[in-house]
């Protein structure tokens, strides 16, 4: 409940929106806030695999890899 109602996946959806079309402004300050949110939201996906007693197989690896480049 608490990650739906932090609006972090239309946060990054704007952050992604911004840099594609090459207004982000990626001072060190932007590039070292987004490294930490980069390391956040791999540690939540962590938790919520371990948590749901999910394995992380290569080929999820690869599925998620290629939807992430979409």
């Amino acid at each position: 409940a608490e990650l739906g109602a932090s609006r972090l996946a239309a946060n990054l959806n704007q952050l992604a929106k911004s840099a594609n079309m090459g207004t982000l402004p990626l001072t060190p300050d932007v590039v070292e806030e987004l490294s930490e949110a980069c390391a956040a939201v791999a540690q939540m996906r962590e938790t919520l695999i371990t948590t749901l007693g999910l394995h992380d197989t290569p080929e999820r690896s690869s599925s998620v890899t290629a939807s992430e480049g979409a």
